[in-house]
């Protein structure tokens, strides 16, 4: 009996406590640097979502560029423990949304989704980002509630002098 009893218990917390109720929430857009940008992921890409209404960066990492090779020693001076490097940033310039209201950034942990989301001249816009763990891909979405309301540019500015490529799909 006191074991069904203490599955019931179990169940019920496993239940109330879901991961996906883990969401911090901010009131603006994170400082540069690494410490209040929002982290997404999937163990091979990786990003660091601003949330910026007016300039969105999103700097981009992929496991290949980490420069180290395995070190269970974890230390730093065999000279085998690697440096993280960036692959780049992707901007988001939208100098219009610069005045705003009504401003939400959120990292939701159990769906793994970075959201902004904000009010500009009467329009309502929302920006998802997450990794795809199953497409290996980073996705952003940027929505709004008026058609055609997004007026700006998007660049990705890599880190490594190489030649950038990048394809946009617009619904």
């Amino acid at each position: 009996m006191n074991r069904v009893i203490f599955y019931v218990i179990i169940q019920v917390f496993v239940t109330c406590v879901r991961a996906s109720d883990k969401v911090f929430w901010y009131e603006k857009g994170a400082a540069d640097g690494m410490n209040e940008a929002s982290p997404i992921g999937n163990g091979r890409i990786g990003g660091l979502v601003y949330g910026h209404p007016d300039k969105e960066r999103v700097n981009i990492n992929e496991i290949t560029l980490w420069t180290g090779d395995d070190n269970p020693t974890q230390s730093y001076h065999n000279g085998t423990f690697g440096d993280y490097q960036t692959l780049g940033n992707l901007l988001v310039d939208l100098p219009d949304h610069k005045v705003n209201t009504h401003y939400k950034r959120a990292l939701d942990i159990g769906d793994a989704v970075a959201t902004v989301e904000y009010e500009s001249h009467g329009v309502q816009y929302k920006r998802e980002y997450f990794v795809s763990h199953v497409s290996n891909v980073l996705v952003g979405r940027l929505s709004a509630d008026k058609g055609k309301a997004y007026t700006g540019r998007i660049e990705l500015q890599e880190s490594h002098k190489q030649a950038v490529h990048a394809e946009i799909k617009c619904q």
